[in-house]
């Protein structure tokens, strides 16, 4: 699976891949240390990555997987919503954790649905409502 990746508060657009997005968004959340909204998925494998890399090679920031947020791409995945007002300005994501290994929150398919659903109750992403919740214990 093809994933479109942004901060929450807007930034550059990471594009990967990965057979669960929602434990990898949970992986890069830690690794980037801010959360992640998942902007779309596509359907595809290593030679579709390549694709999209090469697609928006002109708004590649260095030698990462991130991308400037500009309208060409936002249009692409057809989610404008977190567009900054100057992506020229957007600069990569920084790794703040300093970890190799991230732990990601593992249990049932309904489980996981049940957190989506309360995510979206509380318009926050998972980590952070997982957050708000064991700062309340």
């Amino acid at each position: 699976m093809i994933y479109f990746l942004q901060p929450v508060n807007g930034g550059p657009v990471k594009i990967g891949r990965s057979i669960d997005v929602d434990t990898r968004r949970a992986q890069l959340e830690a690794h980037y240390g801010q959360p992640l909204a998942i902007l779309a998925t596509l359907p595809g494998d290593a030679p579709e990555e390549a694709e999209m890399h090469a697609r928006f090679s002109h708004l590649r920031l260095g030698r990462t997987e991130q991308f400037r947020p500009t309208a060409e791409l936002m249009a692409f995945i057809g989610r404008p919503l977190l567009v900054g007002p100057n992506p020229d300005s957007v600069e990569v994501m920084p790794n703040t954790s300093g970890l190799k290994s991230i732990l990601a929150l593992k249990g049932t398919e309904e489980y996981k649905l049940w957190l989506d659903e309360l995510a979206n109750l509380n318009g926050a992403p998972v980590t952070i409502t997982v957050d708000r919740a064991l700062r309340e214990l």
